[in-house]
């Protein structure tokens, strides 16, 4: 018994020696200071993803990269990137935690044995989480793709989206420019447009992304314009009665067009000329053309930009209503909200709760009484 009690006993005292080694070690200010060095220092090392990049960090004062750092760029490090000031720890006290870290002597500190191993990372955990990271945004992204894939055919709303973007090329001052919407497609002049020339135009120009619109579905859209089946769209007969659709004088020539065409907004302009309101309705018309012209030239598409906050192609309500002040200049007193809806459904010729490019281009320029 005596020696079962005294092994009890040695053991005892141990545990306490222990607690009272990590006791004073918690409590002691050189440790503290360490460990905030420590905080600062990997707070310097995140990245903007929130990933913890110390090497990125340690080859910003590797010059030479060779993996390793003398005291001067550790101590360049430590203040310029961590932010310590001398007043929170010296260049003597600095020296002797170099001094600590550089546990071989040799008057440098070494990434992969010295210092990851004082910062306590785990250069070889972190790599796989972070490859672990990108197979699931891999694998995510290949699903969604997949998804997109197997729905094949375009939404209607990118159908259009696409329409209105591209056709928005054509448009000079003069409206819908036909002569200018063939040079601008049919830019080697020779009729036609392969899958790569679509694809390519509808990123571009219709400003569609592939995460947006797979490419399986660009090639679906495309097979249905290619009739014939060639693997080419023509621009006369395929590619043009299709940006068109919808269009009401597709058929006419440009010269037929200005002289036929009244706008909606000319027939809304007679048939309530006598409307009080008409005239604010120009006055507002007016401020929103004025702010067109640029400081070299003038730019519609930047305007109605400016109203499709999203890039979708249309301009729904609330977007109408915030542009709308700003490049109009008016307060709310002057232009109240009511005044805005009521404008809107002007311009919203189809009643379709937004307003498209065409619509917009209209209510701008509307067609002069003759």
């Amino acid at each position: 018994m005596d020696g079962f009690a005294s092994i009890v006993g040695v053991a005892k005292a141990k545990s306490r020696l222990k607690r009272g080694a990590q006791k004073r070690s918690f409590d002691d200010p050189k440790v503290e200071k360490i460990e905030g060095i420590k905080k600062k220092i990997t707070a310097a090392a995140y990245t903007a993803t929130g990933q913890t990049d110390f090497r990125k960090l340690f080859q910003k004062y590797d010059k030479d990269n060779s993996g390793n750092i003398d005291f001067n760029e550790f101590l360049q490090a430590v203040r310029k990137d961590a932010r310590l000031t001398p007043a929170e720890a010296s260049d003597g006290f600095l020296k002797e935690l170099f001094e600590e870290i550089d546990k071989d002597g040799g008057g440098e500190i070494n990434y992969e044995e010295e210092f990851t191993e004082w910062v306590g990372y785990d250069s070889v955990k972190a790599e796989a989480q972070l490859e672990k990271n990108r197979s699931i945004e891999r694998e995510l992204t290949k699903k969604i793709l997949e998804k997109r894939k197997d729905a094949g055919i375009l939404r209607p709303k990118h159908i259009e989206q696409i329409r209105q973007k591209m056709k928005a090329k054509a448009y000079d001052s003069s409206g819908l420019n036909f002569d200018k919407l063939y040079k601008f497609y049919d830019r080697n002049n020779d009729g036609t447009m392969d899958f790569s020339e679509f694809a390519n135009a509808v990123r571009k120009d219709g400003e569609i992304s592939k995460t947006e619109v797979a490419d399986e579905q660009l090639r679906t859209l495309f097979d249905q314009l290619d009739k014939d089946g060639g693997g080419e769209i023509s621009f006369k007969d395929e590619f043009l009665p299709w940006l068109l659709e919808g269009h009401e004088e597709k058929s006419q020539s440009r010269r037929e067009r200005s002289k036929s065409h009244i706008s909606h907004f000319h027939v809304l302009r007679v048939q309530a000329s006598k409307d009080e309101n008409i005239r604010f309705f120009d006055m507002v018309r007016r401020k929103v053309n004025a702010s067109s012209y640029g400081t070299e030239h003038r730019s519609y598409e930047t305007v109605f930009k400016k109203f499709d906050k999203d890039g979708n192609g249309l301009i729904d309500l609330d977007e109408f209503n915030s542009v709308l002040r700003v490049t109009s200049r008016m307060a709310p007193s002057e232009l109240p909200r009511s005044k805005v809806k009521a404008i809107f459904r002007q311009i919203d010729a189809d009643n379709g709760g937004e307003i498209g490019w065409e619509e917009f281009m209209e209510w701008l320029q509307p067609a002069q009484a003759i």
